[in-house]
């Protein structure tokens, strides 16, 4: 512990500093594990157990095991605010929209609030093509967090599928404000503008979205590089887009 409060006041004072930086996470990561072995000695079938197990093995995309234990998790404590949400959120990155519906939408039942669940229950109708079933979760989720750049521009990609350009064009602008390193949002743009035939600025956000998108791939490329066993996926990135997909193939 007194480790734990020299590296936080050095980084108050050098907060750049990597080597402070490197060993408090080495400090977090050695109590974090000690206190995650304490609760399984005191109690190793309770839900929180299982959700931490859960979480482990979805680290290590180990699914069949993540799924196994998320659901003994529920089965334990089915009222517990966020297990469906994870087992749900786990559904949904591997592509199974209906369990996944199902999921988010037990969540929801529990955890009005969640506004994560309302987003992608807005993402699974927006894939499955049924964009009247989407667009009051996206405008719930963008209600309930305002700054929740993906539901905008899932909102926006609503308007655009019924041919409402200045309200989706009004969505996109605001990813741009919120997320400038968003790329996919230039590939919307640039579909909104070939729909309204304006081809100069179709070309200028489509050498956007390729550029970001470059940036982008290196970054997660970069990123994985380091990843360790025990540290969580960012869960709350957008689902790719299969025609966004070909174009950069």
């Amino acid at each position: 512990m007194e480790a734990m409060k020299v590296l936080q006041q050095g980084i108050e004072h050098f907060p750049q500093d990597v080597d402070i930086l490197y060993n408090l996470g080495k400090v977090y990561t050695k109590l974090m594990t000690g206190t995650f072995q304490q609760m399984a000695k005191v109690d190793p079938d309770s839900y929180r157990v299982h959700q931490l197990l859960a979480e482990s093995y979805e680290t290590r995309r180990e699914i069949s095991a993540a799924v196994a234990e998320y659901k003994l998790a529920i089965d334990r404590q089915p009222d517990a605010p966020g297990l469906n949400y994870g087992l749900a959120n786990l559904y949904w990155k591997e592509g199974s929209l209906e369990e996944a519906e199902k999921g988010f939408k037990s969540e929801l039942e529990l955890s009005p609030e969640n506004y994560l669940a309302t987003w992608k229950l807005g993402n699974i109708y927006l894939i499955k093509n049924e964009t009247d079933k989407a667009l009051p979760y996206l405008l719930k989720a963008v209600e309930q967090k305002p700054d929740l750049g993906q539901a905008h521009r899932d909102l926006g990609r609503a308007y655009a599928n019924k041919g409402e350009w200045e309200k989706a064009m009004e969505q996109f602008r605001m990813v741009i404000r919120l997320s400038p390193e968003e790329a996919t949002v230039h590939y919307r743009m640039a579909l909104v503008y070939r729909r309204l035939g304006n081809r100069e600025e179709e070309k200028n956000e489509m050498a956007l979205f390729r550029k970001l998108k470059a940036a982008s791939d290196e970054k997660e490329k970069r990123a994985t590089k380091v990843e360790r066993p025990g540290m969580l996926d960012e869960t709350d990135r957008s689902k790719k887009d299969k025609d966004i997909e070909s174009e950069v193939e």
